[in-house]
């Protein structure tokens, strides 16, 4: 395919994105269902997710494995840093992705968000954030994330279809919980339901 149908897909997600995010979205305290200031839904769950701790240091062995799942996504790795920080993100200011322990799932979870694997993860930060470093939308706002997960399944290579299923589920779980509806666009339909 052309550089134009790149062009124009990428237009119309970039629209589909903004039109989900036209309302209000730095006002939580309207109709949302996370407590204000607390990074906790009402049900007492993170919302960032309930994944591994990122208390507890990478080891080696993990750091060669995580730089394999790197280089699978095609990833600058110059960006990515081992240990450093209090989770697994992306920092706009250095221009550096913190890889911590929670960037493994909790698979005891049924949450999307809890499942995303780390090859995932990796690329939810490094084709969804910091692709789009500086924009206007707040960092760790919900459409934020919902873009990071969005852009991450479409754009980032070798993910699996689970991956780009967890990532996509994870999108919108993002909106539903800032009491967003998101309408299913094609790619949604396709990674979710197969049509």
């Amino acid at each position: 395919m052309g550089d134009n149908f790149y062009k124009d897909a990428t237009k119309e997600d970039d629209r589909f994105v903004k039109e989900s995010s036209d309302k209000d979205l730095n006002d939580i305290s309207k109709g949302s269902i996370l407590e204000i200031g607390s990074g906790k839904d009402m049900n007492g769950r993170k919302a960032n997710g309930n994944r591994k701790s990122p208390l507890n240091p990478l080891s080696e062995e993990q750091i060669k494995c995580l730089q394999q799942e790197i280089a699978s996504i095609h990833a600058d790795e110059s960006i990515f840093t081992f240990n450093r920080g209090f989770q697994t993100s992306y920092n706009d200011r250095l221009d550096k992705i913190s890889v911590m322990a929670d960037v493994f799932p909790d698979e005891g979870s049924i949450h999307p968000r809890d499942l995303i694997s780390a090859r995932a993860v990796l690329a939810h930060e490094y084709y969804g954030h910091r692709a789009f470093r500086g924009t206007r939308l707040k960092p760790g706002s919900w459409n934020d994330e919902f873009r990071a997960s969005y852009r991450a399944a479409k754009e980032a290579p070798n993910l699996s279809d689970e991956d780009k299923y967890y990532l996509i589920l994870d999108a919108v779980e993002r909106a539903r919980e800032a009491g967003v509806s998101i309408r299913h666009n094609s790619f949604i339909r396709g990674v979710l339901y197969g049509y």
